[in-house]
């Protein structure tokens, strides 16, 4: 005869036996559904690459307008679109299966072909004087009358060599710039400045609208944006060095950045743009100025600032002042096109488009003289993606490249 304590003993370990048996079935059941999802994931990530690729080389044909593919036909369907973002391009890919999706924002541009350029000065029947330890390494196209050593008071030319590379005739006026589209999407949602909390990151994912922030106040300080956000002002913005800005555009008559200031900028100035000493424009950065109905558009580049992207200055209109600056120990990445004059004591590591130099001393001023200024086109990475200035027949089908994931 079995004792009740004895059943109830049994049923216990039973109750038990089965809850572990059912739990052991319900984590297998939950591992499999989670690698499922886990494969799933992963497929429709890897597709996703596989769908930027594809895209990046149909860059033409998605500019402004989405088309969608399924790239393996397996039911992952993935859409791109090109939208322009300053000087650059932004691609956009997104890739769905059932719930999930995965999308990826990239900086790109075109990686036009090589060549060896260093410095295209305008004919303007002056040839030009080096002074210092003034050194251009590249090809340089420069007036008939040539390259010369020059001399500025206690300053005469003391290098060995002013010219490493081969040296062509240019011609009386600039090559025309005929790739450069500083844009943006015209679709946008308008804040405020004084909306936006002070040392609070704000970021806006270029799958949403442009946020354009309006600021009615000369001084930016104490903010962090990142991402697709235009700042704009209709007088001028002086940008902190408190501030923490990534990949952001900013739109104002004047702009000057803080000494100490870093950040990703691209600027879009009508008159003046200025950096102070040890201001750091990450790449990829760049300042541009057009056409517009002003008296003078000035760029100046403090000592020990950087710039690494590009500085282009396109005005055809003589009656204006047009100039821009490289003082001493400052140094910018990339291209220089200058429609006025260049006043360079710093260096470029890349390519130089100007239609005069210019130097002003405490004695004097000179036109179409360096001094200690330096232009290497040879030491520019063969990875960095330059801006667009020119399109030849030959660079159409020229890949485009990321620059980076944003």
């Amino acid at each position: 005869m079995i004792k009740a304590g004895s059943i109830a003993y049994a049923i216990l370990i039973c109750i038990v036996v089965g809850i572990f048996c059912y739990s052991l079935l319900a984590m297998s059941g939950y591992s499999r559904v989670y690698t499922t999802m886990l494969d799933t994931y992963t497929e429709v990530f890897s597709t996703n690459a596989s769908a930027q690729a594809y895209f990046l080389s149909k860059v033409e044909d998605i500019e402004e307008k989405q088309h969608t593919v399924d790239i393996f036909e397996d039911g992952i369907s993935s859409s791109g679109i090109v939208k322009p973002w300053g000087f650059y391009k932004v691609l956009l890919t997104s890739s769905i299966f059932k719930k999930d999706t995965i999308q990826r924002a990239v900086l790109i541009g075109q990686r036009l072909k090589e060549e060896n350029q260093a410095l295209y000065l305008s004919d303007a029947s002056k040839p030009l004087f080096m002074v210092g330890k003034a050194k251009i390494t590249g090809t340089a196209y420069l007036p008939k009358s040539g390259i010369k050593a020059g001399y500025i008071s206690s300053n005469a030319y003391r290098d060995s060599k002013y010219l490493v590379g081969s040296k062509r005739v240019s011609k009386t006026s600039l090559p025309k710039i005929d790739n450069v589209n500083f844009g943006y999407d015209q679709e946008v949602k308008t804040i405020q400045l004084q909306e936006l909390k002070d040392d609070v990151l704000m970021y806006n994912d270029f799958f949403q609208k442009t946020v354009v922030v309006i600021s009615d106040t000369t001084i930016l300080e104490r903010k962090k944006l990142s991402g697709n956000i235009i700042i704009t002002s209709k007088d001028s913005i002086y940008v902190k060095k408190n501030n923490e800005l990534e990949d952001i555009i900013i739109k104002a008559p004047k702009v000057a950045f803080e000494s100490g200031f870093k950040g990703t900028v691209q600027v879009l100035a009508q008159k003046v743009v200025g950096l102070e000493d040890k201001v750091l424009l990450r790449y990829p950065s760049g300042i541009f100025m057009s056409t517009g109905n002003v008296d003078e558009r000035k760029v100046r580049i403090g000592e020990q600032s950087k710039v690494l992207g590009g500085i282009v200055l396109s005005d055809d209109n003589r009656g204006i002042d047009k100039m821009i600056t490289i003082e001493e120990n400052a140094e910018v990445i990339g291209d220089i096109y200058c429609s006025g004059k260049l006043q360079l004591k710093g260096k470029v590591t890349g390519a130089v488009y100007a239609s005069s130099f210019y130097l002003r001393t405490e004695a004097s001023a000179y036109d179409n003289y360096i001094l200690d200024g330096a232009i290497n086109r040879q030491n520019l990475p063969k990875e960095f993606v330059r801006i667009p200035l020119f399109k030849n027949k030959s660079d159409y089908n020229t890949p485009y490249a990321i620059i980076k994931q944003i």
